[in-house]
């Protein structure tokens, strides 16, 4: 029988996020779809969880388990959504002039 994806967590996140995938069937996976983006780099937990990072891509795509007995069907429940990674804050990285009047302006 082919594995089934139950659900994931988090739902969202930007390329990298930790995922863990539930559901059944997973013990012989071979690799998770992101979309169309095949990742072999995961952890099978056990036949019920496997844990992955999500791979480059963007916007909202299927997660589905592969493995020799088949691929899991699309659902709801697989939804994972690309989010942008939060820009950095911004640094002060030099002032001018170094020095001025205290009442502001210039001459």
């Amino acid at each position: 029988m082919a594995p089934s994806v139950g659900g994931i967590n988090p739902t969202s996140g930007p390329a990298g996020t930790t995922v863990v995938i539930t559901g059944s069937g997973f013990t012989f996976a071979t690799s998770v779809g992101f979309g169309g983006t095949s990742v072999t780099q995961m952890s099978i937990d056990s036949d019920s969880q496997i844990t992955v990072a999500a791979p480059n891509a963007s916007g909202s795509v299927d997660v589905e388990v592969v493995t020799p007995k088949g691929t899991s069907s699309t659902s709801s429940a697989d939804v994972f959504i690309y989010t942008a990674v939060p820009a950095a804050a911004p640094s002060v990285t030099g002032v001018s002039p170094f020095s001025g009047p205290t009442q502001g302006g210039h001459k």
